[in-house]
Parts: structure tokens; C-alpha cells; sequence
């Protein structure tokens, strides 16, 4: 019976102190926009605690929200957010600078090799 059980289920999500994550965005606008078309997660957040049963205590990164932020979720519903460095390689580093990456400042550095 376990092994029936464990076969269709994905593996816990694991997070570290200082990790950056996103959360689920579960406002609904105010302003006549379309449900639909809202992005389903904000971020970027600072996980600030572990807590048992896989919970985990979130903060706002200071300096970047305006508001200050602290909740608590449960693993399955973070996502790990990925963050690239200037060559454009996947990093997972948290402490790694966080920088907005326009597509145009993408367009412009493919396009001069």
C-alpha cells in the first residue's frame, strides 16, 4: 500500500534559511482586470525561519518591497525563485545580487557577438 501511495507523489520541496522563493499571489484585483491574466505568484521573498512539518517562516527583502512583509507557508506552495547572473547563467545562489533584466538589455548583449 505504500509503495502504491509513494509512486504518484513528488518529492518535499526542501528550503534553506536565506533562500529566495515566491509565493502564491491570491488577490484579485480591484480594477477590473482579468483574473486570468494576473500573475499567480509575487516575489521575490526571504525564507527567515524554518519551521516543522514543513512550514516556513517568509519575509520581505529590505530594500526591495516597500511594504514589510511576514507570513508563514507550507512547502508545497513556494516556488524557488531562480535568479541569473550577468552572463546569463542559472543561479541559485541567495545571497546572489537580485537585478531586473530588461528583454532589451537581453536583445543587446546577444546581439553584439
Amino acid at each position: 500500500m505504500k509503495a502504491y501511495y509513494d509512486r504518484n507523489r513528488a518529492p518535499t520541496k526542501l528550503f534553506n534559511l536565506g533562500d529566495l522563493v515566491m509565493i502564491p499571489n491570491h488577490h484579485n484585483p480591484a480594477n477590473g482586470k482579468s483574473k486570468k491574466l494576473c500573475p499567480k505568484f509575487r516575489g521575490p521573498f526571504k525564507i527567515s525561519g524554518v519551521l516543522k512539518n514543513e512550514r516556513y517562516e517568509i519575509s520581505s527583502i529590505v530594500g526591495i518591497s516597500k511594504r514589510n512583509y511576514k507570513s508563514i507557508y507550507p512547502a508545497d506552495q513556494l516556488k524557488r525563485w531562480i535568479t541569473f547572473d550577468s552572463a546569463g547563467v542559472e543561479n541559485d545562489d541567495a545571497s546572489a545580487k537580485i537585478t531586473d533584466l530588461n528583454s532589451e538589455d537581453m536583445y543587446l548583449n546577444n546581439s553584439s557577438d
